[in-house]
């Protein structure tokens, strides 16, 4: 991905999560150092694997840290120049999270044990030229990259996992999502589940009943506001969820409405779950001010821009919707740009408590949208009347009442 923190492509794992449950054939794309890997091939395979295996049955501790434990116990094992087990491995691979990332194809169990010898084995290298050539894979190698940092605070890390396992970071994800969410979705005991991994960049992404974070990112802002990230995730992981069970029965995600209204969910959900972190994120004394400064800029202006052009597509009731082409023609950081200006339009107009009582509808996220431009008086674009009507059809046609 070209950005190394937070705006992940939301939009990529979820559906990464509903195949893995059989709840959805929609195909799907997992983007790796700005490839694009198509996983639809493995959607057989994914629906088989999972028929008998649903998020219930996963274990209901709030907080797993197996995976991350197991990555330093291989750590220990190549610092000692011994051989992991098979064992040591499975324990690693077989976690929720990599096992279902492995069988999207979306995780090379070979290139993780390579990349993890290299780094963790002392020395690195037998002589200078071999240092030279690790140095250079280093640098051009966004994973073997990652697992050099995960080396060099290995002490820092393996701390937080114990703060983690002792920490109220339940209470404060909830605490977090309460001005957010409506009471009947906000159940503090069936928060989803918190996974923390090595996931190959500082990053962090949600599916319904899952929440994936990156150990090393969960290390850096958790010391800063504990939870704030986990809540922004757990907001999109619960929101998702809500919005699939919003879907009528005769719901077909080959439809090209339907596939609008999956991408017009996910802008929705970043326009309302960027006003739970995003202002703390975005402080002087923030640990990622950088990357927040490099993935809010120019955002008013592109924000203005893909709105106009979504307008003109919804408008035009285009039947050759793609739903990867979707993110990268009408939205930037996954939806985060425009959906963080509108739902900040839409807090600024008062509209907020509004669109929380029924969070899972995204057409009434643009519907109030269009109300905050108005009332703002913003220079910010508004949808048309044919636009939000047909919307408005769109949702007569597939979402049940809220």
């Amino acid at each position: 991905m070209k950005s190394p923190c937070i705006e992940k492509k939301h939009y990529l794992f979820n559906f990464i999560l509903l195949i893995y449950m059989g709840l959805s054939g929609m195909q799907v794309y997992s983007q790796k150092k700005d490839k694009n890997t198509s996983v639809s091939t493995k959607e057989n395979n994914l629906q088989s694997s999972s028929s008998n295996k649903t998020l219930s049955q996963l274990p209901t501790d709030f907080i797993d840290v197996s995976a991350v434990k197991a990555y330093f116990v291989i750590a220990d094992r190549f610092r000692a120049h011994q051989e992991p087990t098979v064992q040591e491995w499975t324990s690693l691979f077989t976690s929720p999270i990599h096992t279902m990332m492995i069988t999207a194809g979306v995780l090379d169990t070979t290139k993780f044990k390579h990349d993890m010898q290299l780094i963790y084995t002392e020395g690195m290298a037998k002589n200078k030229t071999e240092a030279k050539n690790d140095a250079k894979n280093v640098q051009t190698d966004s994973d073997l990259a990652h697992h050099l940092k995960y080396q060099k605070l290995e002490k820092q890390l393996l701390a937080h996992i114990s703060f983690l396992e002792a920490s109220s970071i339940q209470q404060n994800i909830f605490s977090y999502l309460q001005p957010f969410l409506p009471a009947r979705l906000l159940i503090k005991d069936k928060l989803p589940k918190q996974y923390y991994v090595f996931y190959g960049n500082e990053d962090a992404t949600a599916g319904p009943g899952m929440v994936i974070n990156d150990l090393l990112l969960s290390y850096k802002i958790d010391r800063y506001k504990l939870g704030i990230l986990s809540a922004h995730e757990t907001f999109h992981a619960i929101v998702s969820e809500a919005f699939t069970n919003l879907l009528k029965n005769d719901f077909s995600n080959q439809d090209p409405n339907a596939i609008l209204l999956y991408f017009l969910s996910n802008v929705s959900q970043e326009g309302v779950a960027d006003l739970i972190d995003k202002p703390a994120l975005t402080q002087s004394n923030s640990p990622v001010l950088k990357e927040m400064e490099s993935l809010t800029e120019n955002e008013i202006m592109l924000s203005k821009s893909y709105i106009t052009k979504l307008d003109s597509l919804i408008q035009a009731k285009s039947t050759n919707i793609d739903y990867n082409l979707l993110f990268q023609k009408f939205s930037k950081h996954g939806g985060h740009i425009p959906g963080r200006v509108m739902g900040q339009a839409i807090k600024q107009a008062g509209l907020l408590p509004t669109l929380i009582h029924s969070i899972e509808d995204p057409v009434l996220f643009f519907e109030l949208y269009n109300q905050a431009v108005q009332k703002n008086k913003s220079e910010l674009p508004s949808l048309s009347v044919t636009s939000l009507s047909y919307l408005r059809e769109i949702r007569e046609r597939y979402l049940k009442q809220i």
